[in-house]
């Protein structure tokens, strides 16, 4: 399995945008299981609008502390197939917050009695070493002397 996304630029299909309403399903389950969260934890979420670039949730606690709350939700058990994935803008504005960050992965969303909370302080910033997998293979610039020795031998990997 490989973790390399090219850029999003294209329009999305009719079996895209189908996909994106089931996510949107999913990631609205998410939320609110954050948001009862986060009141269980006597802190005031303000989910913020759709789309909002780098958080879904602002929560404050009552010493006025305030988490930035990038929710992700899952259909199923988060595991190595079925990987948490966070955008560019998610993790440009989670380095800007250190520890005020905050990551919610919310597992099993379909099946509310096996539903799973998981809340990670900055995870951003807490990385320090990334793992390149062979996905990098196609972002690779393998030039000598003018002469392309990208690999290519016609098999899928």
């Amino acid at each position: 399995t490989s973790y390399v996304f090219p850029a999003q630029g294209e329009e999305p299909s009719e079996s895209s945008r189908q996909t994106q309403a089931k996510r949107g399903v999913v990631e609205q389950v998410a939320v609110d299981r954050a948001v009862n969260f986060e009141q269980e934890n006597r802190r005031e979420p303000q989910v913020m609008p759709p789309k909002n670039e780098g958080y879904d949730i602002l929560s404050m606690d009552d010493d006025g502390e305030l988490r930035y709350i990038e929710v992700k939700g899952l259909n199923g058990t988060w595991s190595r197939a079925n990987p948490v994935l966070m955008t560019a803008a998610e993790h440009r504005f989670g380095r800007t917050k250190g520890g005020a960050y905050w990551l919610y992965v919310v597992e099993n969303t379909a099946h509310p009695e096996l539903t799973r909370l998981y809340a990670i302080e900055d995870p951003v910033n807490t990385i320090d070493r990334y793992a390149f997998d062979y996905g990098w293979q196609q972002f690779a610039h393998n030039e000598i002397d003018g002469e392309d020795t990208s690999r290519d031998d016609g098999e899928e990997e």
